[in-house]
Parts: C-alpha cells; sequence; structure tokens
C-alpha cells in the first residue's frame, strides 16, 4: 500500500508515549535519556507540564532540559529508513514527470527511465521498452570521452597531401583527415546554429592556411577522410 510504511511509523510513535508528551531530555552532558512521541510543542529549554513534569522527574533525577526534537526526526531515522524515504521521494517526482498528464499520452507511452544508484536500480518506467537515441544521445558520448581522454585533450583535424606541391599545384588530391573534433564547421553553417556562430573550429580557416601556405590549385579532389572511425551509422536494434 503506498504511504503504508510511513502511517505505520506514525503509529508506532503514537502508541510510545500519550498525546501531549512529544517530548525528548537531555541530561548536562547532552546524551538523550528518554523519548516518547512528537507531540509536544515546547521551547528548547522549558521544563515540562502537568504528567510530563512527573515523568520527567522519574526519567531524569535532578533536573533536565527540554528540547524539541521530534522521534520521527530525520536525525533519529535509521539509515534504511532514510534511504527508504529519498527513494519514495524521487520515484514520486520521476514518476510525475513521464506521466500522460505531464509529458502527454503519446510521449509517456513512448518514454523510458531507469535510475540506479550505486549497482542498485531505484526507479524504472518501461525499462525494456527499445528506444531510439535522440540528440540527447550527445550527453553520453561527451561523458564517456571527458573519461576515457580528460578535460585538456584537443581534438586534431589534419590536411595531408601524398606529395609536395610543385609550383602552387597539388598534384592528387588534398585529403581532409578528420580526428573527431564536433565542432568542425563552416562559418555559415555556425550562424545558422547559433547567433554569432557560438564556439567552433572554422572549416574556412583550412582554406585559409592551404592558401598561405602557396598553393594555388588541387589537379585532384579534396577529400574527407574519416577511416579513425569505422563506418557503422546505425545499430540493427533500431
Amino acid at each position: 500500500m503506498k504511504g503504508g510504511w510511513r502511517r505505520r511509523l506514525a503509529l508506532v510513535g503514537a502508541l510510545v508515549a500519550p498525546a501531549g508528551a512529544g517530548l525528548c531530555w537531555q541530561g548536562a552532558a547532552g546524551a538523550t535519556r528518554a523519548v516518547v512521541s512528537p507531540g509536544a510543542q515546547a521551547r528548547p529549554g522549558t521544563p515540562p507540564a502537568g504528567p510530563a513534569r512527573a515523568l520527567a522527574a522519574r526519567l531524569v533525577p535532578g533536573g533536565a532540559q527540554l528540547t524539541a526534537t521530534p522521534l520521527l526526526s530525520p536525525a533519529r531515522l535509521p539509515l534504511t529508513l532514510e534511504q527508504r524515504w529519498a527513494d519514495d521521494t524521487l520515484v514520486e517526482s520521476l514518476a510525475r514527470s513521464v506521466s500522460a498528464a505531464v509529458i502527454g499520452r503519446a510521449a509517456s507511452a513512448a518514454s523510458c527511465v531507469v535510475v540506479a544508484i550505486g549497482g542498485r536500480t531505484v526507479y524504472s518506467y518501461h525499462g525494456e521498452l527499445p528506444a531510439l537515441p535522440a540528440s540527447n544521445m550527445k550527453l553520453l558520448t561527451a561523458t564517456a570521452l571527458l573519461d576515457r581522454l580528460g578535460p585538456a585533450y584537443r581534438f586534431t583535424t589534419e590536411l595531408v597531401v601524398a606529395r609536395r606541391p610543385v609550383g602552387g599545384v597539388v598534384h592528387g588530391n588534398l585529403y581532409l583527415v578528420g580526428g573527431g573534433d564536433p565542432l568542425l564547421r563552416t562559418p555559415a553553417y555556425a550562424d545558422a546554429m547559433a547567433p554569432g556562430g557560438g564556439t567552433y573550429t572554422d572549416v574556412d580557416a583550412f582554406a585559409a592556411l592551404v592558401r598561405a601556405a602557396g598553393v594555388r590549385r588541387v589537379s585532384g579532389s579534396v577529400v574527407g577522410d574519416e577511416s579513425r572511425y569505422d563506418t557503422q551509422r546505425t545499430v540493427p536494434s533500431w
């Protein structure tokens, strides 16, 4: 039953002590001497009144200070209960985020979410549903690259010819050898993607470098070399 364990805990708290006796007494050394249910409204330092005063006198001879720490305060809960409470809160939030009421019936039916913490599955919604990776796949790719290569790594793109230019002419092909730079683009394309172009590697700058090297003509073709990576573009299960 949803939330049933919370209600059972509340029931246990009610049975521990009578209503209005929700007090925690501390001795001079600060160690807790007695704890009952969280019904008291007293302020720290205020002595208990009525039947609670007699109870305090028996439990803590010589007087004590009163604190208002509830029995079911998170500070008093065992770690397993704290984890259960945190998991329930997370699950409720995730369930809301993929519900039909929030993202629509079609999107909810086509969505899948699996959250694991320390190898423990905390939440699963359509966990076995095959799904096509969308643009957010780049988040996983970037995370893997940062883990394997580190944040200081720089991608290198090269221009290569089989023979040195003669008289400003490249006899054969000019090869643009890709090194994995995800931001390699022309200024026009970059500006179309983001106003001002954002951060990118300027392909036109390569042309300027070739010209600065004295090359005026390429007798063959400009060839893109992608041999650093395999040619697989999709996964059969897609």
